[in-house]
């Protein structure tokens, strides 16, 4: 039985999703009408809840903040935090990510669209290992994170303002570029010869190492309030709504002046610099189309490696290229599966991960 607590300040939406999970079998439900209520129910539960879903504009606190307040509660770093939406503005949503929202859903929405994105995120937490001692901002210590096994794994950076975990970023990206609102831009960064650093640090150096890239590109892009996500092979997306301020010079002294930073790279022996790519326009894309986007910014910051890196010999070369590719194949691999998909089925099904 999945226990779940719904969170709205419509007593009439209350209503409709206690009877309706109920009916479907297998939930526990508990209501609340604002956040008060909700800090009260779940701080009177002996085990956290297995998802909640949130109001994001209720009177007092919204469900942004509380959504927040959640993933510092400990047992609540990782389970589904699914907002429920009237509201269209980018902001609110980028917002409500930020500070640890899984998906959100538009009202007024269809109910098995709302069990089907609960499963979904349950599905993605059982996956990347849920920890439920590890709060939201990383502010524990070392032992609460698991240390990267290779290269390519997605590993969540500590919670910096506006670092997000990969499945929701791409939860975000694909709901609000469909709906075509207004600019929606992605760009990526990559530390430059990632392979290297990853071969000569500790696992638990290199994930240090990219904490505090993630900390630099989100002080980079403060003013623009772009979104990130570590995606492995050294690589980090940014999501913004608009000319990202992202300035490769400014984060390249920034980067100098990390002291932790420049003590990992002379045990890599190697100077630490980051490639930086263009931006590629999301909005109005479907599904498909913003995987090939993503893709593509992926591309770019990789071509922008290469005519930054220099290669010693053919042995570093090989190894260069190698370590290349790797998120371009596999985004290029789901467009190809999410485009078999809709041809085997005749449409688009706006649910499908």
């Amino acid at each position: 039985m999945l226990r779940v607590l719904v969170v709205d300040d419509d007593p009439g939406i209350l209503q409709l999703l206690e009877a309706t999970l109920r009916a479907f079998g297998g939930y526990e439900v508990q209501t609340a009408r604002n956040a008060d209520a909700a800090l009260e129910v779940v701080a009177a539960q002996v085990e956290p809840f297995d998802g909640v879903f949130l109001d994001i504009q209720m009177p007092g606190c919204s469900g942004i903040v509380l959504c927040g307040r959640l993933r510092q509660m400990r047992g609540y770093a990782d389970i589904p935090i699914i907002m429920l939406t009237a509201m269209s503005e980018q902001k609110y949503l980028n917002q409500a990510f930020a500070l640890g929202a899984s998906d959100y859903i538009t009202k007024p929405f269809e109910l098995n669209t709302l069990r089907m994105r609960f499963a979904r995120e349950r599905r993605n937490g059982r996956v990347h290992g849920i920890n439920a001692d590890r709060p939201h901002d990383g502010a524990q210590g070392d032992g609460s994170r698991e240390d990267p096994r290779c290269l390519s794994e997605a590993f969540p950076v500590a919670g910096f303002e506006r670092c997000v975990r990969k499945e929701a970023f791409e939860n975000l990206v694909f709901q609000s570029s469909g709906l075509g609102r207004g600019l929606l831009n992605v760009r990526a960064v990559k530390l430059i010869r990632p392979d290297i650093f990853f071969s000569r640090l500790s696992a638990r150096g290199f994930r240090h190492l990219m904490d505090d890239l993630a900390l630099a590109v989100s002080i980079a892009t403060e003013s623009s309030g772009d979104l990130i996500t570590h995606c492995g092979n050294g690589i980090f997306l940014c999501l913004g709504t608009g000319p990202s301020d992202l300035d490769p010079a400014a984060l390249a002294v920034m980067l100098q002046s990390n002291a932790r930073m420049q003590a990992a790279a002379d045990r890599a022996g190697l100077s630490c610099r980051v490639a930086v790519g263009r931006q590629v326009p999301l909005a109005g894309l479907d599904r498909t189309n913003v995987l090939f986007g993503l893709e593509q910014a992926v591309t770019l910051v990789e071509e922008a490696e290469a005519r930054a890196d220099g290669w010693a010999n053919y042995a570093d070369w090989k190894d260069s290229a190698q370590s290349r590719g790797r998120e371009q194949s596999r985004l290029e691999q789901r467009a190809y599966e999410r485009m078999l998909r809709e041809l085997m089925s005749g449409d688009e099904r706006p649910d499908a991960p």
